[in-house]
Order: C-alpha cells, then structure tokens, then sequence
C-alpha cells in the first residue's frame, strides 16, 4: 500500500511549488497556470509597500497583478528563494524572499506570505500576502513603524469580540476580503472554493451567531512571527465550545498585513478541526 505523506513529505511539496511552479509560471507569464494554483481567482492579495511614511497596505483579488504580468513587454524575472513552511492538518504558511528584476538588475525586493490549503487536486494557494521595497527610493527603508494593536494583541481583541458577538468590532479587525476557511469543509466540497462556505470575513461568524447560543473560543500555544516588518503570521490551537458544551477542537493559522490607515489587520483565518 501506499504510504501516506508525512509533513515532511509536505513540506517538500510547498517548497518546490513556490520555487518550480509559481515563480516560472510568473515569468513564462502562464497566467493560466497561476491560476490554476489558486483555489479561486478572488483569494485576498494584499501587498504593504515600504515608503518613508510607513507601510502603504492594498488590499484586492490577484486579478490586476496577474494582468500585470501578463502584459509585461520588458525583461522581468521574479528571483525567489527556498520558503520556510509551517504545516498544520490541510493548511500551511510559507515565507519567502524575493527580488523583482527587470534587464537583469533588481527593481523591487520583498517577501511573499502566502497561505496554502489541501484539496484532492494538491495545494492550493489561499491568500497572498506580499511586503515590498523599491530600490529606486531611498526613503523606504527608514525605521519600521510600530502599531498599536501589535498582532499579538489584534489576535486576542480578535477573539475577545468573537465571544461578545460585537461584529462591528469585527469588521475593524479584518480587512475587507478577507477570508476565513474551514479545512474539513474544503475536504468535503471536492476542493472546491465555495462563496456560501468562505464569506468574507468576518461575516462568516453571523451563521454561528444567528443560532442565538453562547459562542465561546479559546487559544492556547499561541506563536506570531512578524515578517518584513509589516506582514505576520500566527498559529494557535483552539476550543470551541456553544452553551458550555465543546464542540470543536483544532489548530489554526492568522495572517496579517499593516497600513498606516489602520494599523495590522487580519487577512485571513484558517481553521483546522481536529478529526474524530
């Protein structure tokens, strides 16, 4: 019988998909390709731009960028390194650097976050976030700005407003587009990503608060790392309980991105439930 992959085995994939398939997909400009390596066309990209006044965040769907590329007609090459990866039960964070060249010399550097989900049909990227740096300007690598949240402090005011149901404060913690994911439910629709399923965030919680029941979560081994200074990611493990009662145990997996507008901000939200 065939072996099942371990997390090696899956870590192995991820790093080869970014490096052997994403970056020459991008500079064969086989936008179908790119494509083919999302989930779905409207995943969240944002992208935080390093200037002398502090991160300038945007945030949209990978529509424009891919059309970008394919309408390049100078010599562009996008140069990446090996990711780190982290792998959790049908998800993963890579992190990498990169360097945009153009007629052989770098343009622009950064780093690439991008979140992957397991689907029958291989990984699939899930969210892109991306910091980068112009050569060409001599301001955008001052100081890093600080942010009040820092995204250790979002992901607790995150939780705290999920249990008082405030979705008011819950749309200031996410950017618009932002997605949250359930990996058993991408199991179950073949992969498929489905708008009914995967709401933009936060109002994806309305279906569990519309129920009228006391929703409770809590997080534990809490781990945030900030990457570039204005793009960070997070794992926890969760308990997910409704009148007392749990009702679901698993991990799960933030990304953020800041902007001088408003401060770090979630981009997406993975949960992983343990299985029975």
């Amino acid at each position: 019988p065939q072996r099942a992959p371990t997390v090696v085995d899956h870590i192995r994939t991820l790093m080869t998909l970014y490096t052997d398939t994403f970056a020459p997909q991008v500079n064969n400009r086989d936008i179908e390709g790119v494509y083919d390596l999302m989930i779905d066309r409207l995943i969240p990209l944002c992208v935080a731009r390093h200037t002398h006044t502090g991160p300038e965040a945007l945030c949209g769907r990978p529509t424009e960028w891919v059309n970008y590329i394919s309408a390049l007609n100078f010599d562009y090459e996008l140069i990446v390194s090996l990711p780190q990866v982290s792998v959790i039960d049908g998800a993963a964070i890579t992190v990498s650097g990169f360097d945009e060249r153009i007629g052989g010399q770098t343009n622009a550097f950064g780093t690439d976050v991008f979140v992957y989900l397991q689907t029958p049909d291989g990984w699939r990227l899930a969210t892109m976030n991306v910091v980068i740096t112009d050569v060409e300007d001599i301001n955008d690598r001052g100081e890093a700005l600080s942010f009040n949240p820092s995204p250790t402090r979002l992901l607790d005011s995150t939780i705290e407003a999920f249990n008082q149901q405030d979705m008011q404060s819950l749309r200031q913690k996410f950017q618009p587009g932002a997605m949250v994911f359930d990996t058993t439910q991408i199991q179950e629709n073949g992969g498929r990503f489905v708008s009914v399923l995967f709401q933009r965030a936060p109002d994806v919680f309305l279906r569990w608060f519309e129920r009228g029941n006391n929703m409770q979560l809590t997080v534990d081994h809490v781990m945030v790392d900030i990457h570039d200074d204005y793009t960070a990611t997070a794992s926890t493990y969760y308990i997910l309980t409704e009148n007392g009662i749990v009702v679901e145990t698993g991990q799960q997996l933030w990304t953020f991105i800041a902007s001088q507008t408003a401060g770090w901000q979630v981009t997406a939200l993975v949960f992983s439930p343990d299985r029975e």
